[in-house]
């Protein structure tokens, strides 16, 4: 097996998948008084632009107690701890790391640690400063007064509990402050590996009725190739009905977990939407306030010329479906489609449908013909509308 990356240190608990079920994708585990107005907000905003579902302790009422908050992490598919230099010195983070490690146990929940300026060593070992100080914290004397009934034991079983929890998640593949110094590349790490583990997580949609679409959705996949930096246009062409819609988007849902960093719009039904109020306009100053992250976009604004250098410095995967002519995709692209010079930045993605194909040679598009079912195709397809299987039974 090979080595995991300095800032990911290996993990050997089995996980569950994600059922879709969970109340939050993500349940933050933080010290509020080191990191809650600096790193963690970042981290928050930074997951909640991913459309990530996150939890967050100021989002329960002040009067509720750790009861609840761990009800709450019992309801999440992933916990991001973050441990930071007075982590240890909180029972509520202690006991909320505690019930992470048991339901890693007993659920297979999926942690993720992240180690902000502090050592590992420091949080696992027994001679480390978490250990002193739980030790000194919550040893054989109790605190003067405590603030609720979670606060502090002095109890030597819950102490060790709260230590043996802690090398329990520490011991995860983890990302450090010490192997990536700078906090914006730091929490576009984190953002990724929690994407990462989601999608691991969850198991692939099974589309009903779609018979051939794994094999022609890997075609297409070849056609876009994510991994490639170049600016690419692939073009689905077929004749109505034949499917071209349903492709788009199954190479949209499959493809999205692995645009990190890049902008994704799916803009649907642009020929019969271009003949409503607004019509192409509406379409173009919707999209590209979406790109940009700006409000009331009006169509003159897209000429301004910073507009532009930003689009320019910009990743992004679109589909644009049921593209009727050249000039529409002309507008959408804001009349750079022939120009020596790309609006999108490279690495780029633009998928169309259309029932006619375009001349787009001198952009480089790749053309993807969508035909009809096969004869085994359409004796599946048959199967399943008349008898409600994909093959038939024998006797």
């Amino acid at each position: 097996m090979a080595a995991s990356p300095p800032s990911l240190r290996s993990s050997h608990h089995p996980y569950s998948s994600y059922s879709g079920k969970w109340e939050y994708d993500v349940f933050l585990c933080f010290r509020g008084d080191d990191t809650r107005a600096g790193f963690t907000s970042h981290l928050r905003a930074a997951l909640r632009d991913k459309q990530i579902k996150v939890f967050i302790d100021d989002m329960l009422n002040k009067t509720e107690s750790i009861d609840e908050l761990i009800s709450v992490l019992q309801r999440s598919a992933l916990s991001v701890v973050i441990f930071s230099e007075n982590f240890a010195d909180s029972s509520w983070c202690l006991n909320e790391v505690a019930t992470i490690s048991q339901s890693m146990l007993e659920f297979r929940h999926r942690v993720l640690p992240v180690f902000y300026k502090v050592d590992p060593s420091d949080v696992k070992d027994d001679s480390g400063s978490y250990a002193a100080t739980i030790e000194q914290k919550y040893g054989a004397r109790p605190p003067k007064k405590r603030k609720n009934k979670h606060e502090a034991s002095k109890s030597p079983e819950d102490r060790k509990r709260w230590m043996d929890a802690l090398k329990v998640v520490a011991n995860c593949a983890a990302h450090t402050s010490q192997a990536i110094k700078i906090d914006s590349e730091l929490l576009e790490a984190i953002v990724n590996s929690v994407l990462k583990i989601l999608v691991d997580m969850s198991p692939r949609v099974k589309s009903d009725n779609l018979i051939g679409i794994d094999a022609r959705v890997s075609e297409v996949e070849q056609l876009i190739a994510m991994n490639m930096n170049d600016f690419r246009i692939i073009e689905l062409f077929g004749m109505p009905g034949v499917g071209k819609t349903t492709l788009a988007t199954a190479c949209y849902q499959r493809l999205i977990s692995l645009t990190n960093g890049i902008k994704h719009q799916f803009v649907r039904n642009i020929s019969q939407r271009c003949e409503m109020e607004n019509g192409m306009e509406g379409i173009i100053t919707k999209l590209y306030s979406a790109l940009l992250s700006e409000s009331n976009i009006n169509y003159d604004d897209l000429d301004v010329s910073y507009r532009r250098s930003r689009l320019c410095r910009l990743r992004v995967f679109l589909v644009l479906d049921d593209v009727g002519t050249l000039s529409q995709l002309e507008q959408l692209l804001l009349g750079d489609l022939l120009s020596s010079t790309h609006l999108f930045a490279p690495g780029s993605r633009i998928i169309l449908t259309t029932r006619n194909r375009m001349v787009l040679g001198n952009v480089g598009a790749r053309i993807y013909h969508v035909g009809c079912l096969d004869s085994n195709e359409s004796v599946q397809l048959f199967g399943i509308h008349a008898f409600g299987r994909s093959e038939p039974t024998t006797r």
